[in-house]
């Protein structure tokens, strides 16, 4: 029995995602889409073990992307992991809480 929580991505995230893509294949195709594997990764083990990734806020939990300095910020209720921001670690933590108002 498959127990994995879907993933629902935010259009921002999305954005946020496209626009990583975006500035890695401007170096190189190949980084572009090791990053895309990267968070890839990242996601499929929040939806096997959602609550795996520590909380940075009350319900909002945090992934780190391996070898690349993304953050995932998601939250998970009993159906879903809901991706809210996929952003560069140096960002303001502002960026993912106005997403929340």
């Amino acid at each position: 029995m498959n127990n994995n929580l879907s993933i629902l991505i935010d259009q921002r995230a999305e954005k946020d995602i496209d626009e990583a893509v975006q500035w890695y294949s401007q170096d190189r195709l190949e980084l572009a889409l090791e990053f895309l594997d990267a968070v890839d990764i990242v996601f499929k083990r929040m939806s096997q073990f959602p609550q795996s990734y520590p909380e940075v806020d009350r319900g909002i939990r945090i992934a780190l992307t391996k070898k690349f300095p993304f953050c995932v910020y998601y939250a998970v209720d009993d159906e879903f992991v809901t991706v809210f921001a996929v952003l560069h670690i140096r960002r303001s933590p502002d960026t993912w809480r106005q997403r929340l108002e």
